[in-house]
C-alpha cells in the first residue's frame, strides 16, 4: 500500500508571526486561516487564546493515520472494482465476438441470396421455346410471366415450407450462435450500464468513486 506523502515541504512552513523558527504547536481553531494555525516557540510566549492546541508532530501523525486508513479503504474498493471491470471487459469482448459472428453470418446469407437471385435473373433471360410453349398451353393464361415454382423461389421472406428445406446443420449453427449471444447478453448489458453510470458507492466509509475521481466524505467529524 502507498504511504501518505505530504505535498508541502515541512521546512517551508511558517508560523503565525512569520518567525524563522521551527513549528511546535497547531491551533485547532476553525476561524483562523489555515496558514495562521501554526506556532513556533516564540509565538507561544505571547499567544493568548481559548482554542485548543496540539503538538505539530502529533497532529501530523493523526492526519497521516487518517489518510492511510482512507487509502486502505480506497485500495480495497479499487481492487474489487478492477476485478469487476475485468469481468465486464471479458463479457463485452465475448459479446463483441458473438455480434461479429452473428453479423458475419447474416451478411453471408444476404450476399449468397443476392448472388443467387442475380444468377436466376440471368437464367430467366434464356428460355426454351418448346418448354415455354408447353407451359403456356397448359396454363391457358396469355398473361403468365413466371410459373408458381419460380415465384416461390423468388420470395424475399422464406415460408415455413422453405425453412424446412434448409439443411439441419445450418439451422443448428445459427441456433447455437444465437443462443451464445443471448446467454451473455444479460451480463454484458449489466456491465455496460455500470460502466456508463461510472459510479460505485462505498457506504461504510462514504468513499465515492465517481467518474474516475475520488471523493471522500466523513459522516462524523473526527475530534482530537
Amino acid at each position: 500500500m502507498f504511504k501518505p506523502k505530504m505535498r508541502e515541504n515541512q521546512q517551508d512552513f511558517h508560523c503565525q508571526n512569520k518567525h524563522d523558527s521551527s513549528i511546535h504547536l497547531v491551533v485547532l481553531d476553525q476561524n483562523l486561516d489555515k496558514k495562521e494555525r501554526l506556532l513556533c516557540n516564540e509565538c507561544m510566549e505571547n499567544f493568548k487564546s481559548d482554542a485548543q492546541t496540539m503538538e505539530f508532530k502529533k497532529v501530523n501523525q493523526i492526519i497521516e493515520d487518517i489518510i492511510e486508513q482512507n487509502m486502505k479503504s480506497f485500495e480495497n474498493i479499487s481492487q474489487q472494482t478492477v476485478q469487476q471491470l475485468q469481468t465486464y471487459i471479458k463479457s463485452l469482448q465475448e459479446l463483441k465476438t458473438q455480434f461479429i459472428k452473428l453479423f458475419d453470418t447474416l451478411i453471408k446469407i444476404a450476399e449468397d441470396w443476392s448472388v443467387n437471385l442475380l444468377e436466376q435473373i440471368q437464367q430467366y433471360n434464356q428460355y426454351s421455346f418448346y418448354d415455354e410453349l408447353d407451359s403456356f398451353i397448359k396454363n391457358k393464361n396469355t398473361n403468365y410471366i413466371l410459373n408458381d415454382q419460380n415465384i416461390q423461389q423468388l420470395k424475399l421472406i422464406p415460408s415455413k415450407q422453405r425453412q424446412s428445406q434448409i439443411q439441419g446443420d445450418q439451422v443448428t449453427i445459427y441456433q447455437n450462435q444465437l443462443f451464445k449471444f443471448l446467454t451473455i447478453r444479460e451480463a454484458a448489458c449489466n456491465a455496460i450500464v455500470l460502466i456508463l453510470l461510472g459510479q460505485l458507492y462505498y457506504q461504510p466509509k462514504r468513499l465515492i468513486l465517481k467518474y474516475g475521481g475520488l471523493q471522500m466524505e466523513n459522516q462524523n467529524q473526527q475530534k482530537y
